[in-house]
């Protein structure tokens, strides 16, 4: 076995004859690697993804990123997660072992040799993962859950798994709205660059970089995104974009123009719009997004995060484990990050 990396002459090449070959989570994407990758902006020190590839065939994808985010160096996407190895589906359970133990050797080569201070890495719920094998590399435990909605049922099962009063703000915005939907077979430069516009005056400045815009057009033009608007009269209100592959699709970004006053809630019917498209598509899940009920050792969500989380499970489907973990290279950070973790968990806490 030898390993492809980024940069080198094949990298791309064999990345996405993968994909297409065997049919990956979102995560995995050539499409949603660079759109990282330049999210990254001037973090970004390297590109450390690779591809295990034998006699020409590859066999494995490793995603990773080497970031700067104060205090300390670490490899993940960006300030988050990175996708765990994606090995070959077919091979049988002897060879995958032997692929993953390969991928970690050299991700274990990669954290002493950058001079990383620590890995993160989650596993993708669409891959229907038993448990937290990150473990077994010596990760330590930070999971949470996400949302995850099975396209493959018939659509009044899926229907009925709405929350009840979602149903008439999706219908009401059915009935006085126009839906608009630009991939690959009908791509709108037009409509892009109104998403990037509103993007830009919904969060009132540009929240990243401007290169992290074009992959994600560049994605919709290779068949890993989509954009859903919603236009009301000859202006649109809402435009969202979404990742996908054949595996799973994930509701990525939203932008919903402040200044418009119609009354109709619009990312319901936008969400639902985009579970209809992918369903016609065969695309079997819909990864709602991440679920939080409350504070945890290494999550500290907002109020509003709270509740993004809970609109996002008004759409049905499972509450799956998010695995996740966190692989320490130095000491000092480990315990500068527990401890602060822990002082910051323990004074969340209130008892009656």
């Amino acid at each position: 076995m030898e390993l492809v990396r980024a940069g080198d002459q094949n990298f791309e090449s064999f990345w996405k004859q993968f994909v297409a070959e065997f049919g990956c989570p979102w995560r995995y994407t050539y499409g949603y690697l660079q759109y990282q990758r330049a999210y990254c902006g001037k973090h970004l020190l390297d590109d450390c993804s690779f591809i295990v590839v034998r006699d020409g065939v590859p066999l494995a994808l490793v995603p990773l990123f080497l970031v700067d985010f104060p205090p300390c160096r670490q490899l993940g996407f960006g300030a988050g997660f990175a996708p765990s190895p994606f090995v070959h589906p077919e091979t049988g359970k002897t060879h995958q072992r032997k692929i993953l133990s390969r991928c970690y050797e050299e991700l274990e080569t990669i954290g002493l040799s950058t001079g990383a201070a620590k890995m993160r890495m989650l596993i993708d719920p669409a891959t229907n993962p038993d448990s937290n094998y990150l473990q077994q590399q010596g990760f330590l435990d930070v999971s949470l859950a996400s949302a995850l909605l099975d396209l493959r049922q018939d659509p009044d099962t899926l229907h009925a798994g709405i929350r009840r009063r979602y149903k008439p703000m999706i219908n009401k915005a059915k009935q006085n709205f126009v839906y608009v939907v630009s991939d690959f077979s009908s791509p709108d430069r037009e409509l892009f660059d109104e998403y990037c516009e509103m993007h830009h005056k919904t969060a009132g400045r540009i929240t990243r970089p401007l290169q992290s815009f074009e992959e994600q057009y560049s994605a919709l033009l290779n068949d890993e995104g989509m954009l859903l608007g919603i236009k009301d009269g000859d202006s649109f209100v809402a435009i969202s974009y979404f990742f996908h592959s054949a595996l799973s699709c994930y509701y990525g970004s939203a932008a919903d123009d402040p200044d418009y006053e119609g009354g109709i809630p619009l990312e319901h019917s936008i969400i639902w719009a985009a579970a209809e498209y992918y369903k016609q598509r065969g695309i079997p899940f819909f990864e709602l997004g991440l679920q939080q009920f409350g504070q945890q050792l290494y999550d500290f969500p907002s109020k509003k995060d709270l509740g993004i989380s809970f609109f996002k499970r008004g759409f049905g489907g499972r509450i799956v484990p998010m695995f996740r973990g966190v692989r320490y290279f130095d000491v000092r950070i480990a315990a500068h990050e527990i401890r602060e973790n822990a002082e910051k968990y323990i004074n969340s806490l209130q008892f009656e």
